[in-house]
């Protein structure tokens, strides 16, 4: 501005990336590469996925988080003795459609 004071403009707040009832995702064993783990989202909440594991019919509940512009959970949960290294995390970018797009490529 002329007068030397500077106009704030509020940062653009993008939503994240959720995750869509029906949908599969997809990701990778940290201790095998091979491994392949995939989960179907049956339900969601606000803060909550009810999921399956595929070949299992038990359903279970995590807790969503936001991080990096996307819904995540950690399948197995988050407990004091679990490494973080080994600990997968399911994310909304990645559903298993994307996943095979990627590798036509």
């Amino acid at each position: 501005m002329a007068d030397g004071s500077a106009t704030v403009t509020p940062m653009e707040s993008k939503a994240p990336v959720q995750f869509i009832v029906g949908r599969t995702y997809r990701t990778r064993s940290a201790f095998s590469h091979a491994t392949v783990l995939d989960f179907e989202i049956v339900r969601r909440s606000e803060k909550s996925v009810w999921f399956r594991e595929e070949g299992q019919e038990k359903v279970q509940r995590q807790a969503i988080y936001v991080y990096e512009g996307a819904e995540k959970f950690n399948p197995f949960g988050v407990y004091s003795m679990l490494s973080v290294s080994s600990s997968p995390v399911i994310s909304a970018e990645r559903p298993v459609w994307a996943v095979v797009m990627e590798a036509a490529r």
